[in-house]
Formats: C-alpha cells, sequence, structure tokens
C-alpha cells in the first residue's frame, strides 16, 4: 500500500467518525437532559 492511499483511507475514516460523532451526539446530550 502506498503512503497516498494511506492517508486517503485515514482521511475517510476520520470523516466517517466525524459523520458518526455529529449523529450521535444530540442523542446522548439529550438523553442527558431527560435524566
Amino acid at each position: 500500500m502506498s503512503l497516498k492511499s494511506l492517508v486517503l483511507s485515514f482521511r475517510l475514516l476520520f470523516y466517517l467518525l466525524c459523520v458518526i460523532f455529529y449523529f450521535l451526539f444530540p442523542f446522548f446530550s439529550g438523553g442527558l437532559m431527560a435524566s
């Protein structure tokens, strides 16, 4: 695997984690405020 493809895969993984965090954060903060 070349360095360019490795960086691209890490960038894609980071973007995916940001999207997951973006969707889960309101759910967790809402659950904390409800309790």
